[in-house]
Order: C-alpha cells, then sequence, then structure tokens
C-alpha cells in the first residue's frame, strides 16, 4: 500500500497502529495475520521507495469515516484529534463516500 510520507514514518515509529482504506474487493480479501507492505509515498520509475512490512491484527468495517471514528482513536490512526482525523480522510478520500470503511489494526511488531 502507497502511504502518505507523514502517515509511513507514524508507522516506522510505532505511534499509527490503524490503517483507514476503503472497502474493495481485494482488501476485504485480507485477513488477520496476513502481512501488509507500506511503501512511503508513490514509487517513480526505476527508483525504490522504503517499505515497511505489518502483520494485521484485526480488521474492523464501518459504513461512515464519522462512524468510524465513534469507535477508533484518531491517535491510533495518526492524527491528534478527532476532527484533524476527519480533515485528512476528507482531503485523501472522495466524497461523499460510495464505499465502506475499512480500520486495518496492525501489530507495532511482529507478533512471535
Amino acid at each position: 500500500m502507497n502511504i502518505h510520507p507523514q502517515f509511513y514514518d507514524q508507522i516506522a515509529d510505532g505511534s499509527k497502529t490503524v490503517e483507514i482504506r476503503l472497502a474493495s474487493r481485494k482488501r476485504l480479501k485480507m485477513q488477520p495475520k496476513d502481512t501488509i507492505r507500506f511503501f512511503r509515498g508513490k514509487p517513480v520509475a526505476n527508483h525504490r521507495v522504503p517499505m515497511l512490512v505489518k502483520h494485521i491484527k484485526k480488521i474492523k468495517l464501518y459504513y461512515s469515516f464519522e462512524s468510524m471514528l465513534e469507535h477508533e482513536s484518531a491517535q491510533s490512526i495518526g492524527d491528534p484529534t478527532r476532527e484533524a482525523c476527519l480533515a485528512d480522510l476528507k482531503r485523501i478520500y472522495h466524497w461523499p463516500l460510495t464505499s465502506m470503511v475499512m480500520a486495518i489494526h496492525f501489530y507495532k511488531r511482529t507478533p512471535k
């Protein structure tokens, strides 16, 4: 998954443990214990970008960003407040939503 550099850095330092994505047929196949590869930004031709590998702990589905933020911590998503998180999500995704929202929880460290 390509991810904004700010959020990639938060995953790297352990402060972000939940990735938010719109549900798609491909993403709905993900399961706990699967691995996710996070890439810092979008790759440029013939140029490698930093990558992190994380293991999925659990996945939760929601009907909207608002309902998701009633149950998920903005800090674990990478924002200081619910309002800042909602503003970032509205900036990143088309509005209004036509898909369900996935909260993909992952381990800070690889489980044993």
